[in-house]
């Protein structure tokens, strides 16, 4: 695990955090010295442990004001039952229920052919018609299944 050597109030921590992680512990740790230095300067306050309690709830305060902004601009984000399927694959799985339905479209549109054809001759074929009223619903009852699937109903 790496280790972080951050300042804050003129002392020095050594820290184990998770790899990665070391940029975003730096920026924190700075933040809050920044922080810590504010409050010694437009305060009073002598008590170290004061200035670092009233630094943290500043520091939580604004986090906390950006987490209620963000909410507001992107209520769905935050939704409970907002699905939780990154977009990328939500438009991957729809592109490939598109292409399932292109060719479900391409079946029908063959089977109706068939069909216009054989009702010219003066027969009608009802295997042919049954055939396409089962594609139909197969083919609604696929969609409306993926559908329910990735969150749109």
């Amino acid at each position: 695990m790496p280790e972080v050597t951050i300042n804050i109030a003129h002392r020095t921590y050594r820290l184990a955090v998770s790899s990665g992680e070391e940029t975003l512990i730096r920026n924190c740790a700075e933040k809050v010295d920044q922080q810590i230095a504010s409050m010694k300067e437009s305060s009073n306050l002598i008590n170290q442990e004061q200035i670092a309690v009233l630094a943290a709830l500043e520091i939580a305060y604004e986090a906390q004001k950006a987490s209620q902004e963000k909410s507001v601009n992107s209520p769905i984000d935050d939704h409970p039952d907002t699905p939780t399927i990154a977009s990328e694959e939500l438009f991957k799985r729809l592109e490939e229920k598109d292409r399932e339905i292109d060719s479900l479209k391409s079946t029908i549109t063959e089977l109706q052919t068939k069909l216009t054809e054989s009702a010219n001759k003066g027969s009608t074929d009802t295997a042919l018609l049954k055939e396409i009223d089962e594609l139909s619903s197969l083919c609604e009852k696929a969609i409306y299944n993926d559908m329910h699937k990735i969150g749109i109903f």
